[in-house]
């Protein structure tokens, strides 16, 4: 056998193992007001509001649809928390609770928040200034809201100056 055969043989075993598997950004349920959230897409971001313009928060916004270009293009966290999504949810969590944000193109947005206590709430199992993963379980009174759901978010975008404007 020539060296350049061994060569094509090791690089037609190399491209036809399967690729290792990545765990979805979001797997699970989300259900408020009686719709079903079909999250597809993931993305950390983290920047001050005006609300709190000196302490950065972390957000994790899910979307039906890729806007991250939108996200790309926002000025400040305020633009991607509430501007970027047309449908998905946003999820800030801390060690003092979390905070979720529904946004649905037929709806208000609304808000819910709590704490975590045993098997629901927030449970983070990563958070690096790149990377926010875990899972969010909260199931209030019924079947509506729902959320149980895991997710793993890289960071897109985040803002330095301070949103004091």
């Amino acid at each position: 056998m020539t060296l350049r055969t061994v060569v094509l043989f090791a690089l037609a075993a190399v491209l036809s193992a399967p690729a290792a598997a990545t765990p979805p950004a979001f797997e699970g349920k989300a259900v408020a007001h009686g719709k079903t959230f079909d999250l597809k897409y993931a993305w950390m971001v983290r920047g001050t509001s005006r609300l709190d313009p000196e302490k950065p928060k972390t957000y994790v916004i899910l979307s039906t649809e890729d806007v991250s270009e939108r996200i790309r293009h926002c000025e400040n966290v305020t633009c991607a928390v509430w501007d970027a999504v047309r449908t998905g949810i946003v999820l800030e969590a801390d060690g003092d609770g979390w905070w979720v944000l529904v946004l649905d193109p037929d709806r208000k947005p609304s808000q819910f928040s709590g704490g975590s206590v045993r098997g629901s709430g927030w449970t983070e199992t990563a958070r690096t200034p790149d990377r926010m993963a875990g899972t969010f379980v909260w199931r209030p009174a019924g079947d509506d809201p729902v959320f149980d759901f895991t997710v793993d978010a890289a960071l897109l975008k985040a803002w330095e100056e301070s949103a004091k404007k």
